[in-house]
């Protein structure tokens, strides 16, 4: 049995994984949080989605003679690439490729006001308060110090409600 890759219709992706799962075949698909904000006429609501890496695509591992009519309603086609099955370190590849993209995701939930640590840079590990966002770039305050600098979004993580307040009651 090996990886394949499996082409199947868009937004269908984890309902096939969870359908050959439960019939027995490992099926993988890359996956992350997303979360939006909508508005309508009376609230502004946050909702989070589970959102395929790849859209129109999922992998499975089968073997030669699988065939594809239980799940057809579905699933269009086995991804063929030179006639090759995908390998173990390819699929491992693609987890922690995932895991990066929900880790990037879950910076979307700094906003101004909140609270942040750098995690990288020579300033690694300070704590600051975000002052405003433009982009993919924030504008933060030192905390302990007067010190306002503009960094990168990818290189702050949110600190917990009960640390910020830690911090407010130190300084």
């Amino acid at each position: 049995m090996s990886w394949r890759a499996l082409s199947v219709f868009s937004g269908n992706e984890l309902d096939v994984a969870l359908r050959m799962n439960a019939a027995g075949v490992e099926a993988y698909c890359p996956s992350f949080t997303s979360v939006t904000r909508q508005r309508n006429a009376h609230r502004c609501m946050t909702v989070t989605k589970t959102r395929p890496l790849f859209r129109g695509y999922l992998f499975a591992r089968i073997d030669d003679g699988f065939r594809v009519e239980p799940f057809e309603r579905s699933t269009c086609k086995i991804v063929v690439y030179r006639r090759r099955p995908l390998s173990d370190a390819q699929i491992e590849a693609v987890r922690a490729t995932a895991f990066l993209v929900s880790s990037v995701s879950d910076r979307t939930k700094i906003n101004p006001g909140s609270f942040v640590e750098l995690c990288r840079g020579v300033l690694a590990g300070e704590r600051a308060e975000v002052l405003r966002i433009k982009g993919q770039r924030a504008v933060i305050e030192l905390l302990g110090s007067r010190a306002v600098l503009r960094v990168d979004i990818s290189d702050l993580e949110t600190v917990s409600r009960a640390t910020s307040e830690e911090i407010r009651v130190a300084i």
